[in-house]
């Protein structure tokens, strides 16, 4: 990133020929403040890097109880039709001798 803002200061100081050359303090301070940017870019890159890494932890832990709710659910759906065939169907008592 320094590099690019060294580069677009270069271009700058080209465009118009020596008149438009900033003085070597003005030069500078566009550097430094270019160098800041470029930083404080960095900064809220790794931020969002940071973010979006929480947010991947969050909708994985989210999968993981969906699939055990789901998992809960199927096994109880089995136990209520099971109950629900056993009062459907109930037994026949046995033949009395």
């Amino acid at each position: 990133m320094i590099g690019l803002g060294f580069a677009l200061l270069q271009r700058a100081s080209v465009g118009n020929g020596a008149a438009a050359l900033p003085s070597s303090a003005a030069n500078e301070q566009s550097l430094k403040e270019l160098i800041e940017t470029a930083k404080a870019l960095q900064v809220t890159q790794q931020q969002a890097v940071d973010q979006l890494q929480v947010v991947q932890d969050q909708l994985l832990a989210q999968k993981v109880e969906t699939k055990k709710l789901s998992e809960q659910i199927a096994t109880l759906t089995e136990k209520l039709e099971a109950v629900q065939q056993s009062v459907a169907n109930p037994p026949t008592p046995a033949a009395k001798r």
